[in-house]
């Protein structure tokens, strides 16, 4: 009998490998299940999804925005202009034209950041403009309706003496210059389409570059202000947009003066066509009223139809 069960009395090494196999088989299990359960959730997720998108009122919520979109940009794009108003050309939208115009041909690329002190992140710097040299200074004469150099007067010493052994001064006139040194950044902010951009000119003075961090640092006691939709921190940065505006009126002018005669011979030869036709209309109309009086007059009996003569 103690040898029967000795017989019978399993050996830990099949204890074990028993007790392996059926962890394996419960871990099989539970993985299926776990698996099952997961495509299940996604299943579900996805047909809660799908019915959201297919729900009749989310249908019908973006057909309402598909159709604004159509209609704003039929307005924007097809509707005709009204030729009988004249249209004026906003001078910040010529500002930003003309300057990303020039960032797309001089803009040096950047990854630095630009900020207004310590405590004012303005945003990420796209690109970089560097101008520095001179201008020469406009204004508008209102009685000649153009702009002019402004001029001044400067004493030049001819090197020369007069009896008395006075040096001899000469009053000259020379065109007034502005030097100027800045910076123009082009600096993004958010995210895709949520993405803002904005043009920043700061005069050189006034910026500090940090090359380790990566930072362009605006002197915090120097104030930001807008103008033609560029903040500015430069005492120049005014004039420098004025010359972007004053240079597209002078184009504007250019291609009138450029036109004028070719205006004036377009313009004799419509109102010649236009007079050709009116004069041919006027014939037309007095040959058909007379048709129309003979033709009452022969049924009255008045006179007689040219085919019985």
């Amino acid at each position: 009998m103690a040898a029967i069960l000795l017989n019978q009395t399993l050996k830990p090494a099949q204890i074990v490998n028993q007790t392996i196999g059926q962890a394996n088989q419960t871990f099989n299990i539970s993985g299926n299940v776990t698996g099952k359960i997961g495509k299940a959730a996604n299943q579900d997720m996805f047909s809660i999804a799908w019915g959201i998108l297919t729900h009749p009122i989310t249908l019908i919520f973006i057909g309402i925005i598909i159709g604004a979109i159509a209609m704003i940009l039929v307005y924007k794009y097809i509707k005709g202009k009204d030729e009988n108003l004249f249209e004026f050309e906003k001078f910040d939208d010529t500002v930003i034209q003309d300057i990303e115009k020039n960032f797309e041909l001089e803009g040096r690329k950047s990854k630095a950041k630009l900020i207004h002190g310590f405590l004012n992140p303005i945003g990420d710097v796209n690109k970089i403009l560097m101008k520095k040299g001179k201008w020469q200074m406009m204004k508008f004469n209102e009685s000649k309706q153009k702009f002019e150099v402004v001029m001044q007067d400067v004493k030049i010493d001819t090197g020369k003496k007069d009896a008395k052994g006075k040096p001899i001064i000469k009053t000259d006139s020379r065109p007034v210059t502005k030097e100027y040194d800045f910076k123009l950044f082009k600096v993004q902010e958010g995210w895709f389409i949520f993405k803002s951009t904005y043009y920043v000119l700061v005069d050189s003075k006034y910026l500090n570059y940090d090359p380790l961090r990566r930072i362009w640092d605006i002197a915090e006691s120097v104030a930001i202000r807008s103008y033609g939709k560029v903040w500015m921190a430069s005492e120049h940065g005014q004039i420098f947009l004025d010359d972007i505006s004053f240079r597209r009126s002078l184009e504007n002018n250019m291609t009138f003066l450029q036109n004028y005669a070719r205006k004036i011979i377009w313009l004799e030869t419509k109102f010649a066509e236009r007079s050709e036709l009116l004069t041919t209309k006027g014939i037309a109309k007095k040959l058909a009223y007379d048709n129309y009086a003979k033709e009452v007059l022969i049924e009255a009996g008045e006179t007689e139809s040219s085919d019985d003569t």
